[in-house]
């Protein structure tokens, strides 16, 4: 019996971890041959979906109310003018069905060995899909959509003939945990070979730059840091898990001459590094591309300005006309929007400007400009690599579909430094801005793993080697001094 008790000099495998504080996901089974998760409707998810749904309903239901109202007067609007509202209608009622369907499913999650299932109950219908695993496929997470430029990732279980993608209504915690939960029972995890470069989303908990109360600046914090106190309101910040979604560092040396007529070196120095380029290499893809926004900008900007032309000057103004306007203000928004991305497909550049204290990136046409920046004390990664922003597809990609691109790190943070250009030019920008920062002093990895100092390890080698020698001499001239000794005694004339 008492073989069978743990050693007191063995530490205990820590267990499976337990779901998030305040999370209503149930582990109903899981042992050596499976795992069973079952996550229950939640009155939350899909709360801000739905208020949006309901809000853009009422408007448009107001909008619709206005306009037959207008049919029945004089110079009133024709009543062809309801197909319009049909597109608004739509979307309004698809993001409530969503909204419902965050709200109202029950998951039931099945893994095995070898396959995995999805059950899901949407007022008492159910859907059940079925998956056989890839072998050392890890699960990992996906962008399912945008809500405000921020990605909304789902759980995806990669498998044949098709990924199973479940739980995007859910918390990043609890994704995260999920992710994490399958890949310990399948023994897997999310790094792709053995020099640990990431090849999926990884949940990684990040301080934000800007305080959760008041928006202020929070300043540099220490690494690893897991909450800042404003300095200007008091209020604590804690870290925020952020996924990173990436492919492998690419390792590839740049081939050639440094494409000098593609990328401008502004300025090259000791102290300072500046160079910009343009969007696009290719004249003809840049007319291309900036003609068809173009024209899609005409044709978009036309249509909106018939009605608003209709509403200001083609009938009296009144409380129907003042809402009518209203409604087509985030219209004429995307049409300015896609005229300005046409003008920026032809004109637009990127400056990049790094000295000692920062790295900043400025995206914009003349004076109108986007820029973004890090210390370049912080900055911990020049690499090349497909870009994060990428929606992630399970199926090799294309040659067609690379989208890799220079881009600097500062842990989980990070700022494109090249546009689209060829991995090529990527690779020699990646490669002169390592220079400057050595040069500076800074050391940067080519790739999202540990900085390793070969100047250090070398100089422990050379230490060894010296050691190893004083040794070999030590050995020799005992090894002498034994055989002068018996040479001495044997001789007979001593």
């Amino acid at each position: 019996m008492t073989d069978d008790l743990p050693s007191p000099d063995v530490p205990a495998m820590p267990g499976p971890s337990a779901p998030p504080a305040e999370s209503t996901i149930e582990v109903l089974e899981e042992n050596s041959d499976r795992l069973v998760l079952f996550i229950p409707a939640g009155a939350k998810r899909g709360r801000e979906l739905g208020c949006f749904g309901l809000l853009w309903t009422t408007v448009i239901s107001i909008i619709t109310a206005a306009m037959v109202n207008g049919f029945r007067q004089a110079n009133g609007p024709d009543a062809k003018a309801l197909l319009f509202l049909v597109p608004f209608w739509l979307v309004g009622l698809l993001m409530l069905y969503f909204a419902l369907r965050m709200r109202h499913t029950r998951t039931l999650v099945l893994v095995e060995r070898s396959r995995a299932v999805l059950q899901t109950t949407f007022f008492g219908r159910t859907k059940t899909r079925e998956t056989n695993l890839l072998p050392g496929e890890p699960a990992t997470l996906v962008e399912a959509y945008r809500q405000n430029e921020v990605p909304v990732d789902s759980v995806c279980v990669k498998g044949d003939p098709r990924p199973l993608k479940f739980g995007t209504a859910l918390e990043n915690n609890e994704k995260a945990w999920i992710v994490d939960r399958i890949n310990g029972f399948l023994g897997v995890n999310l790094r792709g070979d053995a020099e640990g470069t990431v090849t999926g989303p990884t949940p990684t908990r990040v301080l934000p730059e800007k305080c959760s109360s008041c928006g202020s600046s929070l300043g540099t914090q220490p690494e690893g840091a897991q909450e800042a106190t404003c300095p200007f309101c008091g209020a604590i910040t804690k870290a925020e898990i952020t996924f990173v979604q990436t492919g492998p560092s690419d390792f590839e040396k740049a081939v050639g001459e440094f494409p000098s007529e593609r990328v401008t070196v502004v300025e090259q120095s000791p102290d300072r590094l500046e160079f910009g380029m343009k969007v696009l290499d290719s004249g003809k893809m840049r007319r291309g591309g900036a003609l068809a926004l173009g024209i899609f900008a005409l044709f978009w900007n036309g249509i909106v300005g018939v009605f608003v032309w209709a509403i200001l000057f083609e009938s009296k103004f009144n409380v129907g006309s003042l809402f009518m306007l209203v409604f087509l203000l985030p219209f004429i928004a995307v049409g300015l929007a896609i005229a300005g991305a046409a003008v920026f497909i032809l004109a637009g550049r990127l400056r990049v400007r790094l000295d000692r204290d920062r790295l900043q990136a400025a995206w914009g046409v003349g004076p109108l400009r986007y820029s973004r920046y890090f210390l370049t004390e912080a900055i911990t990664h020049v690499t090349v690599e497909n870009s994060p922003m990428a929606a992630k597809t399970q199926r090799p990609r294309t040659q067609a579909e690379d989208t890799r691109m220079a881009i600097v790190w500062s842990e989980a943070r990070w700022i494109p430094i090249t546009m689209l250009q060829g991995v090529n030019d990527c690779r020699h920008v990646a490669e002169m801005v390592r220079r400057e920062l050595s040069d500076m002093g800074f050391h940067v990895a080519d790739r999202r793993t540990p900085v390793v100092m070969t100047d250090i390890l070398d100089d422990d080698d050379d230490e060894d080697d010296d050691e190893d020698e004083e040794d070999q001499e030590d050995e020799l001239d005992a090894s002498r001094q034994e055989e002068s000794r018996d040479s001495s005694t044997n001789d007979p004339l001593s």
